[in-house]
């Protein structure tokens, strides 16, 4: 097996790091949150179940059942004014009624939001629509007399993405 020089992985195109995705730049989150409170996102992908397996030939075949995208989360920046929980708040709100806990339709919470991988010059190097998200199971936050800096780790339910 041929391996590789020294001077053709030098020639590799600059890598795509982590810290370039963001949700795209001067976007407002639904429900009034700007995208500069976002400090990171986990990208989810479409996945497809396996449906069913059948022996032919003495070989398990196995084929492709449900396509599904697995949930996500967001790492969000909370300020001295509580700006993030308020949007959580606010957004929570359209999904059932915080007096009488009956919920709202989906047209109501579910809402699409762009998100960019930038390239090392700046430039878009890939750009997803997350499809159909809304808040899920947002878990208690840590607060100590340590004085670290507040972020929130908000699980999002989702649709697709395209």
């Amino acid at each position: 097996m041929a391996g590789y020089t020294l001077e053709q992985v030098a020639a590799r195109r600059d890598p795509l790091t982590t810290e370039k995705w963001v949700v795209a730049n001067g976007y407002q989150l639904p429900f009034g949150l700007p995208s500069i409170y976002v400090e990171g996102i986990d990208l989810p992908f479409l996945n497809y179940s396996v449906s069913q397996s059948i022996l032919t030939g003495g070989i398990n075949r196995h084929y492709a059942g449900l396509a599904e995208v697995s949930s996500f989360s967001m790492i969000l920046y909370e300020d001295s004014s509580g700006t993030t929980v308020k949007w959580l708040d606010r957004w929570k709100s359209n999904i059932a009624d915080p007096a009488t806990q009956l919920h709202k339709v989906p047209r109501e919470y579910k809402r699409d939001i762009p998100v960019e991988l930038h390239a090392q010059d700046g430039s878009v190097a890939l750009r997803r629509t997350l499809i159909g998200i809304w808040p899920v199971d947002t878990s208690s936050v840590s607060l100590g007399a340590v004085g670290e800096r507040l972020i929130i780790s908000q699980p999002f339910s989702i649709d697709n993405i395209r």
